[in-house]
């Protein structure tokens, strides 16, 4: 699937909130345009953190969002989103959700698909939003 992004006509909404106390970075996505290595490797366009809940009875998830444009530092786009329960991908809901809070519409739904349909909508983000010809999309595990 080839997936694109742009922005929407719903208002961006508040994303103010404090991340939990109770919860643990366990991944981050990254993405980088490969172009910019061996110049400047802290460009970086999106960001997208993901935190567990440490409580085992919430089954929480929090997505964090972050992006840049490739002139300046953080356009604004930024927000957060919870997803919680059981039977399906929390992980890629909440990123789904964070986007869509972003202003961003994504030409394919990524709400609890999986990680590939995660990294496909950062890449996606990185390329049509914030204008990386060729993003790569690095994923950590914390």
């Amino acid at each position: 699937m080839r997936q694109t992004a742009s922005p929407s006509n719903t208002p961006v909404q508040s994303s103010g909130r404090k991340k939990s106390k109770n919860a643990v970075a366990t991944d981050v996505f990254i993405a980088i345009d490969p172009s910019d290595l061996g110049q400047d490797f802290s460009k970086y366009y999106v960001v997208c953190r993901v935190y567990r809940s440490l409580n085992s009875a919430s089954n929480t998830v929090e997505v964090r969002i972050y992006t840049k444009d490739n002139t300046s530092a953080f356009n604004g786009r930024q927000a957060v989103a919870k997803a919680f329960g059981f039977g399906y991908h929390r992980s890629s809901a909440a990123l789904h959700d964070a986007i869509t809070m972003m202003g961003i519409e994504l030409k394919y739904p990524i709400d609890g698909v999986g990680e590939e349909a995660m990294t496909e909508a950062i890449a996606a983000i990185a390329k049509d939003i914030c204008g990386v010809e060729r993003p790569v999309v690095i994923k950590t595990h914390l």
